[in-house]
């Protein structure tokens, strides 16, 4: 089986590292970069040509929602895995709305966040 290749997208740094060390210890994964706001996701998106986008929800320049409307529309074999601390139900349908695989809450654990970018990445783009 080919691995994961994914893209993190995060404004904090130390969320980035931190995501990227723990899919680093899985051997399904291969962090192929990240990014500090939503236009950087977007252009390294075709540039790195990842299975699956990891982003943030709340980020400088491009909003995550905008994010993804842009990453499913010029690449839509990507699929995008929003990560929020955002439990409103109107947060929740305006990322299932622009396209996103899937979202995870900031307070999931290690394993359902793994979980969710191994069913974003299984999910049709």
């Amino acid at each position: 089986m080919d691995k994961i290749r994914v893209l993190l997208a995060d404004d904090h740094t130390l969320i980035r590292s931190g995501i990227a060390t723990l899919l680093q210890t899985n051997k399904d994964f291969l962090v192929v970069g990240e990014a500090e706001d939503g236009e950087e996701a977007v252009r390294k998106t075709g540039e790195l040509k990842p299975t699956v986008v990891v982003l943030d929800l709340s980020m400088p320049k491009l909003s995550g929602i905008e994010a993804t409307k842009q990453i499913k529309k010029k690449y839509p074999e990507v699929n995008v895995l929003v990560l929020t601390m955002h439990e409103n139900e109107e947060y929740v349908y305006q990322i299932l709305k622009s396209g996103a695989a899937g979202y995870v809450l900031k307070s999931a654990g290690k394993d359902e966040l793994i979980t969710a970018i191994r069913a974003a990445a299984t999910t049709c783009g």
